[in-house]
């Protein structure tokens, strides 16, 4: 599957689905793969690699919030490596988010996308709208999540994003 495809694929995942704002939710995964191409690292990656990190954003949340598993993806002609990094970004309730932040730190693309993705669910746009109470529990479940994934050298270029 190429990218215009995958945006297909998880159109139709996310068919219905809208975020907090009412927009519909394909806009996040979208959204997502526009921060992660602006991502120093991402400019590093092997070309195949920016074509798997590009898929893996716009699929990163079709497990978690759709019906579609892994093996579809599988089926659907989606690489190992797609597929794994889709995985590890599929939280799992059974253990921790500091485990879950941990299993992302060892896969490049996942990490990049995780980044991407706690960047774009920070920015004032999306949490403006949200109550005291839960705006100020995100900002510690992302400032937690951006001491775990950051690489020292990302600190500058994302801390600011995340906070």
């Amino acid at each position: 599957m190429d990218i215009v495809q995958t945006v297909k694929y998880a159109t139709t995942a996310h068919a219905g689905q809208v975020d907090k704002l009412g927009v519909p939710y394909i806009e996040h995964p979208k959204e997502v793969a526009k921060i992660l191409i602006s991502s120093p690292l991402y400019r590093t990656l092997s070309p195949i690699d920016k074509q798997n990190a590009v898929k893996v954003a716009l699929l990163h949340d079709v497990v978690e919030d759709t019906e579609v598993t892994l093996e579809d993806l599988a089926e659907a002609g989606y690489s190992e490596k797609v597929i794994r990094s889709v995985g590890l970004l599929t939280y799992d309730k059974r253990i921790t988010r500091e485990e879950y932040y941990k299993d992302i730190l060892d896969d490049p693309i996942a990490r990049l996308v995780k980044v991407a993705d706690l960047i774009h669910n920070n920015l004032p746009a999306r949490t403006n709208f949200l109550d005291d109470t839960t705006r100020e529990r995100l900002v510690i479940k992302y400032a937690k999540a951006k001491e775990i994934l950051l690489l020292p050298e990302e600190v500058e270029f994302f801390g600011n994003s995340t906070k």
